[in-house]
């Protein structure tokens, strides 16, 4: 092996003659400082950068849905899901006028018995000895209107009983899911889990209970028929958050849906109401939502949807302060609220 005259070296191999020729390592430049009006997006990475002047308008155009749980929602997701809550009469939520709602199909005694709340730790019972159902149903009214750490578990307690006392768990056809038929049995879960994409990833959210048709089979999920949420009174913005966690749940519902639909070889639906009832101590707020394919495919991506998606809620024929505060105490306001519910369970 010998040094040629190019700087690289000759070596003999056999009958051929091969040559290298070395080139010095290329000298850095040096790395200067950009001025903020030099600043440009990398689009091969997924970041974004904007100069100094605009950084006010990028915060406020921005959409901050973050990888969070349903229960982490507030009136600001709502918002941000370009969604707002109107509230509706009977007529145009239930198809009928507040004179022709059925009667609540429970016991005389539910409806007739005066609760002395707070004044007696148990209810005065002027009629003869109360069954199971009479007597939990007092119970846990009494217990849902106490303001304690434990008065969510005692507000899901109550709400679900009325809803089972009143028949929402009887078996019959559906008008939300007409192709399951009268056969398939409904029930009532509670801490329902239901996955929910967005933001480019899943997370978790859970409902404080659910009414639903438990799945068969095991690669598919629950049919939920209604989504409740439990709201302690008197709680500052705990109404709003209350509404957009019922919001998130259902968006969750519906990809389930969607999903299952998928892997049956079923075409998705575009959109699909789901009810949802938030209960405010012992008074029920009702609540009709729909859900789009649109409005999912934006949560997903974190985008703001462009159409507003309208989650309609009940108003209710009540001094809504009273309502709140008393609930189903007063007898007049429990006739009312349970037949409510009542023509509640015939949209399910």
């Amino acid at each position: 092996m010998v040094r040629t005259e190019f700087g690289g070296v000759r070596e003999k191999k056999g009958s051929y003659l091969a040559v290298f020729k070395l080139h010095p390592l290329p000298i850095p430049r040096p790395i200067t400082k950009l001025e903020p009006t030099e600043w440009r997006l990398d689009t091969s990475v997924n970041i974004n950068i904007v100069r100094p002047e605009n950084q006010a308008t990028f915060k406020a155009s921005r959409s901050p849905l973050e990888h969070q749980s349903a229960s982490a929602w507030t009136n600001a997701d709502l918002t941000l899901c370009n969604a707002n809550v109107v509230e509706i009469d009977a007529i145009a939520f239930f198809g009928v006028g507040l004179r022709d709602l059925p009667a609540p199909n429970v016991s005389p005694a539910i409806l007739n018995t005066k609760a002395t709340y707070p004044q007696q730790p148990h209810p005065l019972h002027t009629h003869m000895a109360l069954t199971n159902d009479e007597r939990l149903f007092f119970n846990y009214l009494e217990a849902a209107m106490v303001p304690s750490d434990k008065q969510t578990q005692a507000i899901i307690d109550f709400t679900t009983h009325v809803l089972h006392i009143l028949g929402f768990t009887e078996s019959k056809p559906s008008k939300l899911h007409p192709e399951h038929g009268g056969r398939n049995r409904r029930v009532i879960r509670r801490d329902h889990d239901l996955p929910l994409f967005m933001c480019g990833r899943t997370v978790h959210t859970t409902a404080d209970a659910c009414l639903l048709f438990p799945s068969t089979e095991g690669h598919t999920a629950d049919t939920v028929l209604l989504i409740v949420k439990a709201a302690p009174f008197p709680a500052c913005g705990s109404e709003c958050s209350a509404e957009a966690q019922l919001f998130a749940q259902a968006i969750g519902a519906f990809q389930c849906y969607n999903r299952d639909r998928r892997r049956a070889r079923l075409p998705p639906l575009d959109s699909k109401v789901f009810l949802g009832l938030v209960m405010r101590g012992t008074t029920p707020m009702l609540y009709r939502m729909e859900i789009t394919v649109a409005l999912v495919e934006c949560v997903q991506s974190a985008q703001r949807p462009p159409k507003v998606t309208y989650v309609q809620r009940l108003q209710l024929p009540l001094d809504r302060k009273s309502a709140l505060v008393e609930g189903m105490i007063p007898l007049a306001n429990r006739r009312i609220l349970l037949g409510y519910l009542e023509a509640f369970k015939e949209l399910i």
